[in-house]
């Protein structure tokens, strides 16, 4: 079995903060790929959907507003239930486009996030050390046939 080899496409530097967090550059697209909201998002493991947004942003997505009854709520770890609003969006990430949840609270202001729901769908790495944040692209090494990790093709 080979190894991986993946390369850095895109990097950020963490967000300044007393304790400064990874992010990653996205733009959101209502569905009709009009209206569109993009800058870096704090990447939150502990979030499990896929994208949060302030109330000022997610107006742009209301089109696509799911109805009542599937919007999502979570638990907050100190217990607390969030209930959120959510619509059907486009993200541009990486390269890629992929069609996500945003969401945004009934309560409070919100932030910009990037949950599980889209980080499971990309290759991230997260430098520590060096406070960035990269997303990645897996690559096949010179001389080799197939892909990598993958059997050989022909």
């Amino acid at each position: 079995m080979g190894g991986r080899i993946y390369e850095a496409t895109e990097c950020l530097r963490y967000s300044p903060s007393a304790v400064p967090a990874p992010t990653i550059g996205l733009t959101l697209r209502d569905l009709s790929g009009r209206s569109a909201v993009g800058g870096e998002f704090q990447v939150d493991t502990g979030f499990e959907g896929d994208v949060l947004v302030p109330w000022d942003e997610y107006v742009h997505f209301q089109t696509a507003e799911l109805p009542e009854d599937l919007w999502r709520r979570y638990r907050t770890v100190s217990g607390i239930v969030v209930g959120m609003r959510c619509a059907r969006a486009l993200a541009e990430v990486g390269g890629g486009v992929h069609e996500v949840l945003v969401e945004t609270p009934l309560l409070g202001e919100g932030r910009r996030l990037v949950g599980r729901g889209l980080l499971r769908r990309l290759r991230l790495a997260l430098d520590g050390p060096d406070l960035t944040s990269c997303l990645l692209s897996r690559r096949t090494p010179a001389g080799r046939a197939g892909s990598v990790g993958g059997p050989p093709r022909g």
